[in-house]
């Protein structure tokens, strides 16, 4: 290599590492300070600052009342109808002191209805004659022809009660269900009300009390044969036992639609009527 071009390049070099500054640790540290401070400046910009108020010792807050309502405000709801009385202290007294006990079946009711004699016949065999026993299980179908050609079926169909027969009816009739007697009655326990309706003329027409009472035969189910006129009457009773609201419901096998009725049983009192 030429040493004209390596001496200027060595002398250059001296000069480079005489004059560059040393680092001094104390200005590093000082750059160091300055920029965290700025940091610090710009985030507390940033970030909202709680204004610093000096409470004023004189200062007293006002007290605004809300204006007196003329407006009577009850503070309890009170029933003023004496049916709904009536009916809370019917609730009130089979609550504590019991709606009564449904008296036994005795041999004289056994003897006078014949439907009654079917169910019990059904407990002993309840596979067979399960729709005799409960709503729950279909009735038997009906027969029309049968039922006004044959005195034998129809001896046993008016023989024998099946609280599902009220489910059986015929859509294409042109005899309609009417109901004849109140939708809503009220009975004393040990008294009783008439529940009739309209249906076509000298064919079946049944009930089911779905919350207890008992109707003629005993039972808390009954089929009847409407007279000439198509009139069909049944008489249902307020058993001890049964208070407060029994939903019935009636239906013929020959005639379109339903009938609900309610008959509300209260529980007997010195004051009852």
């Amino acid at each position: 290599m030429n040493k004209k071009i390596i001496l200027p390049v060595l002398a250059l070099i001296i000069y480079v590492v005489i004059t560059w500054p040393k680092g001094d640790k104390a200005n590093v540290d000082s750059r160091v300070s300055d920029t965290s401070d700025k940091i610090e400046r710009a985030e507390k910009k940033k970030s909202p600052q709680v204004p610093n108020f000096k409470g004023d010792p004189n200062f007293k807050p006002q007290v605004v009342e809300q204006p007196k309502s003329t407006v009577k405000e009850e503070k309890f709801f009170r029933t003023t109808s004496p049916e709904a009385l009536a009916h809370a202290e019917n609730e009130r007294i089979a609550l504590e002191e019991g709606p009564g006990k449904t008296p036994a079946i005795t041999k004289e009711q056994i003897a006078e209805s014949k439907q009654l004699q079917s169910v019990i016949e059904a407990t002993k065999d309840p596979k067979r004659f399960g729709s005799r026993l409960s709503p729950l299980v279909k009735a038997a179908p009906f027969d029309k022809n049968r039922f006004k050609s044959d005195k034998a079926y129809k001896e046993e169909y008016l023989n024998s009660a099946e609280p599902a027969r009220v489910y059986q009816v015929d859509d294409k009739s042109k005899f309609q269900l009417k109901r004849k007697s109140p939708y809503y009655q009220e009975v004393v326990q040990g008294e009783s009300v008439f529940i009739s309706v309209e249906a076509e003329p000298n064919m079946p027409v049944s009930i089911t009390s779905f919350d207890l009472g008992k109707f003629a035969n005993h039972l808390t189910y009954q089929t009847v044969l409407a007279d000439a006129s198509g009139t069909a009457t049944f008489e249902f009773f307020g058993m001890p036992g049964t208070f407060n609201n029994s939903n019935i419901l009636v239906s013929s096998p020959t005639s379109r639609g339903q009938a609900k009725f309610v008959v509300y049983t209260k529980i007997k009192t010195e004051n009852s009527n």
